[in-house]
């Protein structure tokens, strides 16, 4: 049951275990009984959730548009690699990018005190802006990574076209790694959807949220830490 001094959270991670699941463990923090959270996903996500959330948090479905490309049904990255798609995973982006105004309508009925969302879901802070409602970027990357994008972002460097590229611009970075990061790097062949890559989603995050959140350790990525915090001011 609310009491008078909880504050309402929304959670909106991206439609993938590997981000749902940071997300999921938040809520099953003591801090968190100080707030009433509602968690925000895809219906089948949702079907999935329940069987491991904590009790007492709201789950709300957010129906995923049609859009051509993947089958009827598919509602996360984990569909798409069942069926061997993973080509199609910029569709998925395309998606949820449609939901912006039912999130919209969604956060205007709730009227929470704050929202935290995933890095990718960039329109994220801009819609809750326009409502007066603070938000904060949960990443679930590393702040290693996070540092790279966006000193890769601060700093001019060259555009990305290879992975032979990218891999000189990362220490000790082997090729096979680096061709598995490439679709995440601005540039024009490999935009998400709009023509936006990971990394401008990220930027966009960063820099239109109240804060970003990284679930990581100084004894792990301190110096990394401290020149994410110098980077974004």
């Amino acid at each position: 049951m609310a009491t008078q001094h909880q504050l309402h959270v929304v959670m909106f991670p991206w439609i993938a275990h590997g981000h749902i699941t940071p997300f999921l463990e938040v809520t099953k923090r003591p801090l968190s009984y100080e707030f009433r959270i509602s968690f925000v996903s895809t219906p089948l996500y949702i079907a999935w959730i329940k069987k491991r959330i904590a009790p007492g948090i709201e789950l709300i479905e957010l129906p995923l548009p049609s859009v051509d490309g993947p089958p009827v049904g598919v509602e996360s990255t984990v569909g798409l690699s069942e069926i061997g798609g993973k080509d199609l995973i910029p569709l998925l982006f395309q998606a949820l990018d449609l939901c912006e105004q039912t999130f919209a309508t969604l956060l205007k009925l709730l009227s929470p005190d704050l929202v935290i969302h995933d890095t990718t879901l960039y329109w994220t802070p801009l819609v809750a802006a326009k409502l007066g409602i603070p938000t904060i970027n949960f990443t679930v990357i590393s702040m290693t990574s996070m540092s790279f994008i966006i000193g890769q972002q601060r700093h001019g460097l060259p555009e990305i076209s290879t992975s032979s590229d990218l891999s000189s611009v990362i220490i000790n970075n082997r090729l096979l790694e680096a061709q598995s990061l490439l679709p995440l790097c601005p540039n024009k062949q490999h935009g998400i959807c709009q023509g936006l890559s990971f990394m401008d989603r990220l930027c966009v995050s960063v820099e239109e949220s109240w804060a970003t959140v990284c679930n990581t350790c100084l004894e792990l990525e301190g110096k990394f830490m401290d020149y994410f915090q110098r980077s974004t001011g």
